[in-house]
């Protein structure tokens, strides 16, 4: 399993070293994707049979946790958004009619699930659930540097932080993304690129509070 030695904190990078470091962190490695006739053979499949709808868990589940959660801080909130976010794309599956593609209708299904999420009367965690990985040296690294970031992200303008979720954990295109967030590409470029020179400022910024 990779493990990150540099602290966010201290980084001053170019953005995609930033963005491989993010993902580095949740171990998010770079997906296969799957041929459009694939994919619509696979959703054939599932609204015929729900056990074919295994492949299409499998190719997006990592990402979908790992958007749910950056956005709540929260393991166990995120494997909840995940489950809710899944299940209801099973059963609404029979209404999808290629909105684009598969990815960009599954991330607005994963939005709609966090948005109800953040209107439940419950305070926003930050607390990972503790022993990650079964390492509690590693788990409560990884839970310090989730912290940092969620704190920075809090701080910041919220259609950059989509952005920048959607981009970087959710591996999505520029123009997947932008077709999601109803904007133009160059308009979702720009929140993205505008989002991590935040996000490296706000780190620079709390580590060198921390050093003093």
């Amino acid at each position: 399993m990779t493990n990150i030695t540099i602290p966010l904190s201290k980084i001053s990078a170019p953005p995609g070293l930033v963005i491989r470091l993010m993902r580095m962190l949740f171990h998010i490695d770079q997906m296969d994707e799957l041929s459009p006739e694939r994919e619509a053979e696979i959703i054939s499949n599932a609204i015929r049979d729900p056990q074919a709808f295994d492949e299409l868990y499998r190719q997006n589940v990592n990402r979908v946790f790992a958007y749910h959660l950056i956005r709540t801080g929260s393991r166990e909130e995120a494997e909840d958004l995940t489950s809710q976010t899944f299940l209801a794309a099973l059963e609404g599956l029979q209404g999808y009619r290629k909105q684009g593609n598969f990815s960009v209708w599954l991330f607005g299904i994963a939005r709609r699930k966090l948005a109800d999420h953040y209107r439940r009367p419950t305070p926003l965690p930050l607390e990972m659930a503790e022993n990650l990985n079964g390492l509690l040296e590693e788990a409560i690294d990884h839970k310090l540097r989730l912290d940092e970031i969620n704190r920075s992200l809090q701080t910041m303008d919220p259609e950059r932080v989509e952005a920048l979720t959607l981009r970087v954990y959710g591996q999505l295109s520029s123009s997947e993304i932008a077709r999601l967030l109803s904007k133009s590409e160059g308009a979702v470029r720009n929140l993205v690129y505008r989002a991590l020179q935040d996000l490296r400022k706000n780190l620079v910024c709390e580590y060198e509070m921390e050093e003093k």
